[in-house]
């Protein structure tokens, strides 16, 4: 397992020789590598890669992507779990001060970053790849923070069915409370809106909380709910570490999941209007290309 630039060093693809194309091929599992990157260079990767909308967590993280014949074919993003899960907070019997709570996630990370590059995912079921993969990556994360690993919680973003099922535990569903996704370019956008008409809001720990607020009354919508709960509820999933290495879980991932869905669907067309093009990114001669994101 190698390590790709360091944090603050701004990831293209180019610098390695990889590419993000990810078109339809035949993969032995042997030919797949693991690299360490930034927390950076995953958010940018993941912005390109996939529609769902978050930030990078400040705490624990433990960011990789994943190199098949000199294209990135998954990524995958570990950090610090949220303080309150009521799914896996009962699944765990987690203490209910915050202080012993707060101890006891360090035993865990939370999976935030699960990625396929399509079209070629589509083919070989790549998010469930990444998804075995991180609860092997115990060793890893004591030599980096000095905890042992006891599991990987994830959501998934639509409920259920999800790549997750069959491979994880599934524990419950979220309350569908929480802050509404919104990109950096449209808060930035709601910060414009509210400052051209001398709109107050708050630049504290919860500014963004309070700038949404502001701006859905500015706007007319007087239902603080319609910022605090957008009732999308999502699946909880669990696994627990485990002691066989990456490429281990690699090995069968492709012999359970891969190489069946493969026999099954290599002679059929993906469900995209481009296979030279992955899920909302836009390539130039096969390459990355910034779009100023």
């Amino acid at each position: 397992m190698g390590k790709a630039p360091g944090f603050g060093e701004f990831y293209t693809g180019e610098s390695l020789g990889l590419t993000i194309t990810a078109n339809k091929r035949e993969i032995l599992p042997e030919e797949i590598q693991m690299e360490e990157i930034s927390l950076r260079d995953l958010v940018y990767l993941r912005k390109m890669c996939s529609k769902f909308v978050g930030g990078a967590c400040p705490w624990r993280a433990m960011s990789y992507i994943f190199i098949h014949k000199g294209d990135i074919v998954g990524l995958l993003g570990l950090s610090s779990p949220m303080k309150n899960l009521k799914p896996r907070d009962e699944f765990l019997c987690l203490p209910r001060t915050a202080k012993e709570k707060g101890v006891a996630l360090k035993g865990y990370l939370e999976m935030r970053v699960c990625v396929g590059i399509q079209p070629l995912s589509w083919y070989w079921n790549l998010g469930k790849m990444v998804a075995l993969v991180a609860p092997t990556l115990g060793p890893q994360y004591k030599l980096k923070y000095g905890d042992d690993l006891k599991g990987i919680i994830t959501m998934s973003l639509w409920g259920r069915p999800s790549q997750y099922d069959r491979a994880y535990k599934f524990l419950g569903y979220t309350a569908g409370r929480g802050t509404r996704h919104v990109s950096q370019r449209e808060y930035w956008e709601m910060v414009k809106f509210l400052e051209s008409r001398g709109i107050k809001y708050y630049k504290s720990k919860h500014g963004r909380l309070n700038t949404l607020r502001a701006f859905s009354l500015a706007v007319g919508d007087k239902s603080v709910n319609g910022i605090t709960f957008h009732g999308q509820r999502r699946g909880v999933y669990f696994h627990p570490a485990v002691e066989y290495s990456p490429q281990e879980a690699i090995n069968g991932w492709h012999l359970r999941w891969g190489l069946p869905r493969w026999k099954k669907v290599s002679e059929k067309t993906p469900p995209y209007k481009d296979n030279q093009r992955t899920d909302g990114i836009i390539l130039s001669n096969g390459h990355l290309r910034d779009h100023g994101i």
